[in-house]
């Protein structure tokens, strides 16, 4: 069998190949299961980040201990909570923009002068 090049697939098989780690993982150690918990919800994680994580897999399972796996993995845990916060804020900000940015376009539609800042 023909092992594939993870760089070369398109985003969808990435994130495949990421959660299909980790939920495979998830029954051994609570850490598992939470990276694959985290993976499950229903955010769309940057391609950058998911690279991070495939090359950080890569680091782990290459050159690593049990105990040390748990820990960087525990480490890896916190930083995609850390990104998922991020993203999720940076979401809700782009939100409030649209929201402002569609009520002064329909200001304009009025006859009151518009009021920017």
């Amino acid at each position: 069998m023909q092992q594939i090049d993870y760089h070369t697939l398109d985003y969808d098989h990435k994130l495949l190949y990421v959660k299909s780690v980790f939920s495979e993982a998830k029954n051994s150690h609570p850490v598992y299961a939470k990276l694959d918990a985290l993976l499950s919800w229903q955010w769309k994680i940057e391609e950058k980040h998911l690279d991070m994580l495939y090359d950080q897999i890569n680091s782990v399972i290459d050159t690593l201990h049990t105990d040390e796996v748990i820990n960087r993995m525990g480490a890896l845990a916190s930083q995609l909570e850390q990104i998922q916060r991020m993203e999720m804020i940076d979401r809700e900000r782009e939100a409030q923009e649209l929201i402002q940015m569609e009520k002064l376009i329909l200001s304009l539609d009025d006859d009151k002068p518009v009021i920017l800042g």
